[in-house]
């Protein structure tokens, strides 16, 4: 009947599903941006991601650098990579810490 055609579009079968779940897969999970102390970066994008987050975080502040900068230098030293201690040293960093307040404008 017409009315049984219509509940066929209106209600999904399971194989129409599996594209989108094999899609949904392939997103990043939220949960693994999380800030935990063991967190470490999967990839060089993942620690610019994280750096460019603490960066801004610190930028918002507004405040004198005594008060984000430990903060901002902890943030940075747990996903520090190769490729962003390049970029961090150029801005005098030491590996752990900068050697004096950076510029946070020109860190993004």
């Amino acid at each position: 009947s017409a009315q049984s055609s219509t509940d066929e579009v209106q209600r999904p079968s399971v194989a129409q599903d599996v594209p989108s779940a094999a899609v949904a897969a392939d997103l990043p999970d939220a949960s693994a941006s999380n800030a935990m102390p063991w967190h470490e970066p999967d990839s060089e994008a993942d620690a610019f991601n994280h750096a460019l987050q603490a960066t801004e975080e610190a930028l918002s502040q507004q405040a004198p650098a005594a008060h984000w900068q430990p903060r901002l230098e902890r943030a940075l030293a747990a996903v520090e990579t190769e490729g962003l201690r390049g970029v961090l040293e150029k801005h005098g960093w030491s590996g752990q810490q900068f050697v004096d307040s950076p510029e946070l404008a020109e860190l993004l």
